[in-house]
This record gives C-alpha cells, sequence and structure tokens, in this order.
C-alpha cells in the first residue's frame, strides 16, 4: 500500500500557470506634481475619495523622480492604506524597483 502512494507521489503531472493581473481593476488617477496614482476602481467609487490619500502621500516626501508610479490599495477592514512606489508600471514585463508604504490611521 506505501508503495502505491510513493508511487503516485513520483509521477509527473503537468501545470498549467495561469498569470492574473492583480491590477486590472485599477484606473489612473491624473498625473500630479510627477507621480502618476493608481487605484481600485472596484472600492474608490470616485476620484474625490482619493485625495486625502494623495495628500497624506505627498506628506511622505515620495520621489516622483525614481518612483512615479504609485499603486493605492485599501479595503474596509484596513485603518489605512498601502501604496507601492514603482520605477515602472506594474504591467510591464521589464525587472521593476517598488516600495512599499502602509499608512495607518489613527
Amino acid at each position: 500500500m506505501s508503495s502505491y502512494f510513493f508511487d503516485m507521489a513520483l509521477q509527473s503531472k503537468s501545470h498549467t500557470i495561469k498569470k492574473i493581473d492583480a491590477f486590472s481593476n485599477y484606473a489612473q488617477h491624473p498625473t500630479q506634481e510627477g507621480c502618476s496614482y493608481f487605484y481600485d476602481n472596484n472600492y474608490f467609487n470616485s476620484v474625490d475619495m482619493l485625495s486625502p490619500i494623495i495628500e497624506k502621500l505627498q506628506k511622505m516626501e515620495v520621489n516622483c523622480k525614481t518612483h512615479p508610479y504609485i499603486y493605492i490599495a485599501t479595503n474596509d477592514s484596513m485603518s489605512g492604506f498601502y501604496a507601492f512606489t514603482c520605477s515602472q508600471m506594474l504591467n510591464s514585463e521589464s525587472p521593476n524597483n517598488c516600495n512599499s508604504l502602509y499608512y495607518k490611521a489613527e
């Protein structure tokens, strides 16, 4: 019996990895001061909802010359937001340099 399970474990199986774009629901906010902001269209009902977040990011002094693409992520269970600042758009196939920031609301 144990030989059967061992043989089954050694059989090779072909697996296909489906490429998923986690940012496919993201829209682009108009560029401000060299930064391009991207946000989840499903979460933010209007661009106006982004204004307080963009203000907080600007106070964090994000370097828009080296990391001009900023992806904003949040949800109802978070008391703040995440921001990924990247050197290139995340949909590009070339290597990317990103930093992550977390802002916790008080």
